[in-house]
């Protein structure tokens, strides 16, 4: 991300959804997992999808944050860096693969 910001793309918030479906007690260790559930290097949004677990592996909260890809500069939503293209299409795995 730092060299995506160095060569002038953000990736600012556009959009966040989450459901608490339990608390989080203090001191708790939480597993955190983030997917890539759909992958298009044309498209100029980038969705992620989390789970967060407590340490007895239950469920507690979930959601998802889409980002854009922006120019600062120019004050406009730019494509999908290379970079990034190039560093998940190669891992990109289908939720079903």
């Amino acid at each position: 991300y730092a060299q995506m910001e160095k060569d002038g793309v953000v990736m600012p918030v556009v959009k966040m959804n989450c459901k608490y479906l339990r608390p989080a007690l203090y001191d708790e260790l939480i597993t955190i997992e983030t997917r890539l559930e759909v992958f298009d290097p044309h498209s100029t949004f980038i969705t992620f999808h989390h789970r967060l677990f407590n340490e007895k592996g239950e469920l507690i909260h979930k959601g998802e944050v889409t980002l854009t890809f922006f120019d600062p500069k120019t004050q406009k939503r730019v494509a999908m860096p290379q970079v990034l293209i190039d560093f998940i299409g190669p891992n990109f795995n289908t939720p079903n693969e």
